[in-house]
């Protein structure tokens, strides 16, 4: 899951990541963007290796090792 504009959101829908990706390149949210240029697929791996990038951004901007 990643931000899209409501237009180009509603425009790909449910259409699979070679179909969304040109799009997302073309996205106004940088967060959007890197997911199309690091990611030439969207597999099992992909998925884990972004996930792993955001729970680094959420503790990165929130401290969250500070706060437990």
């Amino acid at each position: 899951m990643t931000p899209l504009a409501a237009g180009p959101n509603r425009d790909v829908g449910n259409a699979s990541y070679a179909e969304k990706k040109p799009v997302y390149e073309q996205s106004e949210f940088d967060v959007t963007k890197r997911v199309a240029a690091e990611h030439a697929e969207w597999t099992p791996e992909s998925i884990a290796s972004r996930q792993q990038w955001l729970a680094n951004q959420a503790m990165s901007i929130w401290r969250l090792a500070e706060l437990s």
